[in-house]
């Protein structure tokens, strides 16, 4: 059985999937990142509001600064999530260079979801609840290969060999 030393999550994951062959399943990790990726989606989402109406019911802030807060504190928690749980070998990558790229992409994908509501919904007259889901949906699939490839991507060497992916 394959296991990777830094990543606790590894040997459940080669337990589940019997991952055996020393190079691995290009597709098996790929679908297996992209979970991740989901879970973690979904998680911040929940954590997203939930630490809003924390902030807002308990705390007593704002609406707006506790959503300002809660934006920070989660996109924060994702990066750690992203470099050190979603996506192989990112922590052989300098973490302030991933941090900068992972903040002026973000940005970038925001601006570009908005840009495509007001396409299809302001322009192309497609209605809200169905421009939406489809901008979100091609848009996470289109974060996850970015992050995936530009900005968590290994450094030095394929990310195919298994001298790279740290198998023994």
């Amino acid at each position: 059985m394959l296991v990777k030393e830094y990543h606790p999550t590894h040997k459940l994951i080669s337990v589940v999937f019997d991952i055996e062959s020393p190079h691995g399943d290009a597709m098996r990790n790929t679908f297996l990142g992209l979970i991740r990726f989901g879970a973690l989606g979904a998680v911040t989402l929940m954590m997203n509001v939930g630490l809003t109406a924390f902030l807002h019911e308990v705390m007593r802030l704002s609406e707006e600064f506790a959503f300002g807060l809660s934006l920070v504190t989660v996109f924060s928690i994702s990066f750690v999530a992203c470099r050190y749980v979603v996506f192989e070998n990112a922590w052989e990558g300098d973490p302030r260079n991933q941090a900068f790229l992972f903040l002026i992409s973000s940005l970038g994908f925001r601006g570009t979801e908005y840009m495509a509501f007001l396409l299809l919904h302001s322009v192309l007259g497609i209605y809200y609840l169905v421009a939406l889901p489809t901008i979100l949906v091609v848009s996470f699939f289109a974060k996850f290969l970015y992050y995936r490839r530009a900005v968590f991507a290994a450094s030095g060497g394929s990310r195919t060999s298994a001298e790279a992916r740290g198998y023994k």
